[in-house]
């Protein structure tokens, strides 16, 4: 039985690029950037609880604001920006790499919580390294 380590992650706006789709929230008239799915091998649309679910398959590649996510499968669930990532998960900003085995992220608070055995996490310019 494998023993599972968490971090908590923060995405901060220091990796964070322009966007091509942004929703306008009609409340406070500021952006939220979504969560893009740029690549995956297959697609499959759910309802899960009446909630539309888009479940990725293969090589799958995502974004947000400007950081890339790859991992083997995600559920992207679209109406609040935020997806669950498995598999190889590997997240990569301008100068920083975080490695697991799961991730669990809401797009809308930038914050998730990575999975692994060991998670991960570089800084490459200073060389920093943390399990």
């Amino acid at each position: 039985m494998r023993i599972l380590t968490a971090a908590k992650v923060t995405l901060a706006l220091s990796v964070s690029c322009v966007v091509s789709l942004a929703q306008e929230s009609p409340s406070d008239g500021k952006t939220e950037r979504r969560v893009e799915i740029r690549r995956a091998l297959a697609m499959k649309p759910l309802k899960v609880g009446g909630v539309t679910v888009t479940r990725l398959i293969d090589s799958v590649i995502l974004e947000h604001e400007g950081v890339l996510l790859y991992c083997d499968s995600a559920y992207v669930y679209q109406e609040n920006n935020s997806f669950d990532a498995y598999g190889h998960v590997r997240i990569e900003g301008e100068s920083s790499l975080i490695e697991g085995t799961a991730l669990y992220y809401e797009g809308s608070t930038k914050n998730g919580r990575i999975v692994g055995s060991p998670a991960l996490m570089v800084d490459e310019e200073s060389g920093t390294k943390m399990w």
